[in-house]
């Protein structure tokens, strides 16, 4: 048995039936699913009909369209022109019965154009042949320093960031402000059939005197509405190049020359439009620039477009999108065999001052270098210094070394550094500090691990120093070297879109544009370092103030001989520890000041005392691992050795060297008296 499917007219009169019953649209929809399923027709549909209805329209029936205009031949309208050139849209439109926008259409596309009432062929002036001209000459030309391919960016994912700035309406005298290199001038411009320009009316907006005072006109209603522009020379002057290679403005009388800018403007969807030419605009004549470059459209940086209000809009200049101003920021002019030009003019940069208090940090940087240089020579000469506690101090130092040198260098020639060198120093930096971090954090661990192997009185022998130095070498350089080739990745790839956090090295200095592009590439590394110190120093801190009462419990009772050794022993690891903890707090204490600064949305405090025992913090390295006795002893009598002059080798036991036999694993045998 076939199923039975009704078709519209019968499920409408159905809505009929139950809209004459006081049913709502809803209702009437929920009877035909539950009735019809799928054929029902769409709760949309009902309350279409429904609102018929309510208007007493209850015809059922689908009423006849209109039908797709009426169809006709290029020929046909061809023929109409043939016969009468002078016939216009609308008598067109009548005979072809058809609407005046489909003829408009359809002799745009036969390239027909109304000139002095007829309709013509569109034939291309001298000037726009030239122009189309040149584009495929620099098109072909940009194609041999550049191949297509090359612009394409590959990826796993395809995206477009698109900046769509709001243009804000701004007043005339907004437009034009003064600028004491530009004599401003409110010029219209009319194009006439014989390709000349004349000027139709001219005022000064702004001028400058010689007293610096401002002159200021009103512009009158007509001109407010039309295009502006900035023009860097004369009404009849072009820019050229004199017999010394300086660019200077020269009267032309070549009709190929002329100023004829193109402008765009924005749509209702907020994208740029083609730019079209005025026959009318405003130009604001003079040069506002001390010093400028011409952009290069064939280029895809220098990409621009000349909106109506007299601004340009740079999509990607400096990577950036950028908004420029007449009268301010550019001016365009036309440049013999080159065209119509944009020029902008360099931002005037102050001449860089030198803060007494950056010098001083500067030269506390320097000057801490050679003692951290002496000290990685002194454990590397003194054999008895080159465990892994002595290795991971030279690490350490050494990272300091490069870390400070960079760090002086951009304080001191930061603005004689290239783009290119300075983005490099700033790797460098980061890498440094970093490794720095974790080499701090190496001897963290390292003096845990012989506190809790000598308090615990462990049995077992530690790892292999080599093995073990292994171990934290892998540690301490291969976490900084991952973070440093994310920091590459993020801030040179320009597949990775801009919304994402980026360290913008150069952009402003020689390290991170901002703290909050430092923070997760430097902050917050460095801050899990500083804090997994801290806990390691607690828990060591706790095991030697609990094992120091027990050795003086169990001194108390027996007062043994392997007691006062075991407690000297402990009494030279504990200065150890401590040693340890002056340098991390010397280390850590300037970043903690930093972090707590930018925690606070400032610098509300003087970090100048800081920064200063920051800056010398080789020399305290120095004096803490080198000059400390009994390790200068050692390292004097390694001198004499080196020198050839015997002396007598220092007792090692009357050292803090003692320690030696535990960091190399080997554990001294205790005998206990009962």
């Amino acid at each position: 048995m076939s199923k039975f499917v009704p078709n519209k007219v019968y499920l409408r009169g159905i809505l009929l039936h139950y809209f004459i019953q006081k049913k709502s649209a809803a209702e009437a929809h929920r009877i035909l699913v539950q009735t019809y399923g799928d054929n029902a027709l769409s709760d949309t549909t009902c309350k279409d009909w429904f609102r018929r209805f309510k208007n007493n329209d209850f015809q059922l029936e689908d009423k006849e369209r209109s039908g797709a205009p009426k169809k006709f031949e290029d020929k046909e309208l061809e023929q109409l022109l043939d016969e009468d050139p002078s016939q216009t849209l609308p008598e067109l439109g009548k005979i072809l019965q058809v609407d005046e926008s489909t003829v408009s259409k359809r002799l745009k596309g036969l390239g027909m154009i109304q000139k002095q009432g007829h309709w013509v062929p569109y034939e291309l002036k001298p000037r726009d042949v030239e122009r189309r001209f040149g584009t495929c000459e620099l098109l072909l030309q940009r194609q041999k320093r550049k191949d297509f391919l090359h612009r394409i960016v590959t990826g796993d994912e395809k995206w477009i960031h698109y900046d769509n700035p709001k243009p804000r309406e701004i007043s005339f005298a907004e437009k034009l402000e003064p600028s004491a290199c530009v004599t401003c001038m409110c010029v219209t411009w009319r194009a006439l059939q014989e390709k000349t320009w004349t000027v139709a009316n001219a005022m000064y907006i702004y001028g400058i005197n010689n007293s610096g005072a401002q002159n200021e006109t009103t512009m009158p209603e007509e001109y407010r509405h039309l295009p502006l522009v900035g023009k860097c020379c004369s009404i009849d002057e072009v820019l050229i190049k004199d017999a010394h290679g300086n660019t200077i403005c020269a009267s032309s009388n070549d009709s190929s020359t002329y100023f004829s800018p193109l402008f765009s403007d924005f749509n209702r969807t907020g994208a740029l439009v083609p730019g079209d030419e005025y026959k009318s605009f405003t130009a604001l004549v003079g040069n506002p620039c001390n010093r400028r470059y011409m952009l290069q459209p064939e280029e895809s940086d220098d990409e621009y477009y000349l909106l109506v209000n007299g601004s340009i809009f740079a999509p990607r200049l400096d990577h950036v999108p950028i908004m420029l101003m007449p009268g301010k920021n550019y001016c365009m002019e036309t440049v013999p065999e080159l065209g119509l030009r944009a020029f902008v003019c360099f931002q005037d940069v102050p001449p860089p001052t030198t803060d007494a208090r950056v010098i001083i940090y500067a030269c506390g940087l320097l000057i801490s270098v050679p003692f951290l240089i002496l000290t990685i020579v002194a454990y590397t000469i003194t054999p008895r210094l080159r465990d892994v506690h002595g290795k991971a101090l030279c690490h350490y130092c050494g990272c300091l070394a490069l870390a400070f040198t960079t760090l002086a260098i951009t304080q001191l020639a930061s603005g004689q550094l290239s783009p290119q060198a300075c983005v490099s120093i700033a790797f460098v930096i980061q890498f440094s500090f970093v490794a720095c971090f974790f080499w701090l954090n190496v001897m963290c661990i390292e003096t845990w691990a012989l506190v809790h192997h000598h308090v615990n009185q462990c049995s077992y022998r530690r790892i292999q120093p080599k093995t073990l130095f292994f171990y934290y070498s892998i540690w301490a350089w291969g976490f900084p070297a991952g973070l440093i080739l994310i920091s590459m990745l993020m801030d040179l790839s320009p597949t990775i879109p801009m919304t994402y956090v980026k360290p913008a090295f150069g952009s402003e200095s020689c390290w991170f544009k901002s703290d909050a592009e430092a923070l997760p590439y430097f902050y917050v590394p460095v801050g899990i370092l500083l804090l997994g110190n801290m806990i390691l120093f607690i828990i060591t801190a706790i095991k030697i103030s609990r094992y120091q009462q027990v050795l003086a419990l169990r001194r108390l009772a027996r007062n043994h001989h392997s007691d006062r050794e075991d407690q000297r022993l402990f009494r030279r690891l504990k200065r150890v520890f401590i040693v340890c903890l002056i340098l991390f707090f010397l280390m850590g204490l300037n970043w903690m000041m930093e972090l707590i600064s930018w925690g606070v949305g400032g610098d509300p405090f003087d970090w100048t005392a800081f920064d200063l025992v920051n800056a010398l913090q080789g020399v305290l390295v120095f004096g803490l691992f080198v000059l400390r006795r009994p390790i200068r002893d050692f390292v004097w009598h390694r001198i004499q050795k080196i020198r050839g002059i015997n002396t007598t080798e220092l007792n090692v036991g009357s050292m803090d060297l003692a320690l030696l036999p535990v960091i190399n694993g080997d554990i001294p045998e205790r005998s206990y008296n009962s």
